[in-house]
């Protein structure tokens, strides 16, 4: 038997029939021709695990793992949807562990990474890891001066009213910001604050009495703002339901009562919504963090409001199971609340007004409501999402066309801007 007989023999018994054909070709080039042929062998790369944190008003830092040792780097990609429309953000080098997206702006961001290898080799995704900047709250951009809104004072003859969310827990005991605010919503036809009173409610009660009186002289209502993601989760919604006992036992005594409250609570930036084997659970959580803060508002002068995404009526993981029954989320919450506010942010009244219709045919069938929001903050993917780029103008027109064509169904609760530092700064 010649040397490669039996080398490809011994080939043959170690690695199996699927490896003779390449083993035949490294014997045969080097009996015949004197040189070895050397064979690339598949590695698998593996997924890390990702980590996303919120560093400023602008800014999130991701960070992984790195498991493997043959990659060329990693992709990092982002979109404004936890199950899909991702686009690449960067590719790093080998051994990267971490990136800064910088330059965002008030929205929830979701991330996924991949390592990639030689011969367009990839590893699948990563968890999504899902975050929003920090809120203006916590770090607040300059607010503006009369003379420096867009549209400083237009005429509000014919304007829609609209309301407004309004972060700056501190424009209730800074005199010159209350004045500049209130300048710029009577304005702008405000009707009712979305406004952020977690820290109000609990240590300073009489400024936001206050702040609810001042509003009520200007022909506005307000709704307490409370938001934090992470009180979906069943351990962190006791104090969720605190504020709004707080805010029922404020409003029993107040002269001046607040019209409601208004929870901001994002189950879909949670990490257990990326796995399809948490999401069913994280979101029967937050249906009943809802059932509790109903319960607490109930038979209350206060109405109990909520954001929602414009997908919930429609993305994969929003058909959900609870207690033995399949219900689709945007009904579930809808069901659960007296009005949800829609974040139907895009740039286009007809997409405004389609993505708007299951969400007010519903409420309208359940006897609840629905107010349409859009969105002025500067974006980072691609402008679609607000009006940012387009101004003012074109703002009010795409207003008027939804406001015209909801304007007679009883499920339509009106029209909100978001926010009100993105709206002040608006180009006209």
């Amino acid at each position: 038997m010649t040397p490669a007989k039996v080398l490809k023999l011994v080939l043959v018994v170690a690695c199996g029939l699927a490896a003779v054909a390449a083993a035949s070709f490294y014997i045969k080039n080097y009996f015949e021709y004197g040189f070895s042929y050397n064979f690339v062998s598949a590695t698998n790369l593996i997924a890390p695990s990702l980590v996303a944190t919120a560093k400023s008003s602008t800014e999130i830092s991701l960070s992984w793992n790195d498991p493997n040792t043959s990659e060329t780097g990693y992709v990092v990609e982002r979109s404004l949807q936890s199950d899909s429309g991702f686009t690449q953000v960067t590719k790093t080098s080998k051994n990267a562990t971490s990136f800064l997206d910088s330059g965002l702006a008030q929205a929830t961001y979701h991330y996924r990474v991949k390592a990639t290898g030689k011969n367009n080799t990839s590893s699948s995704y990563s968890n999504v890891a899902s975050t929003a900047p920090l809120s203006t709250t916590t770090t607040t951009p300059p607010l503006p001066t009369a003379s420096s809104s867009s549209t400083s004072l237009p005429s509000t003859t014919g304007m829609l009213r609209r309301n407004v969310w309004l972060w700056q827990s501190g424009t209730a005991t800074d005199a010159t910001q209350r004045a500049t605010f209130f300048q710029f919503a009577d304005a702008h036809a405000i009707r009712t604050i979305y406004f952020e009173s977690e820290s109000l409610i609990q240590n300073n009660q009489q400024a936001l009495a206050s702040f609810i009186s001042e509003a009520k002289n200007h022909n506005m209502g307000v709704e307490l703002l409370f938001g934090d993601s992470a009180w979906a989760r069943t351990a962190n919604q006791n104090y969720a339901v605190s504020l709004a006992q707080k805010a029922v036992a404020f409003a029993s005594t107040a002269s001046v009562k607040p019209e409601g409250v208004h929870y901001d609570v994002e189950p879909y930036t949670l990490t257990e919504w990326s796995s399809t084997s948490t999401s069913n659970d994280i979101a029967n959580q937050y249906l009943d963090l809802l059932e509790k803060l109903n319960s607490a508002t109930q038979g209350t002068s206060l109405k109990l409001s909520v954001d929602v995404p414009f997908w919930y009526d429609t993305c994969s993981k929003c058909t959900i199971t609870r207690n033995g029954q399949t219900l689709n989320m945007s009904n579930a919450v809808i069901d659960r609340v007296n009005n949800v506010t829609l974040m139907d942010y895009s740039d286009t009244a007809s997409l405004i007004i389609s993505r708007a219709s299951g969400e007010i045919s519903y409420a309208k069938s359940v006897g609840k409501t629905a107010t349409i929001g859009v969105n002025t903050a500067s974006s980072s993917e691609g402008g679609s999402t607000t009006f940012y780029e387009e101004g003012n103008a074109v703002m009010e027109q795409a207003l008027a066309a939804v406001s015209n064509y909801y304007s007679t169904n009883a499920g339509f609760s009106g029209l909100a801007v978001h926010d009100y530092i993105g709206y002040s700064q608006l180009k006209p």
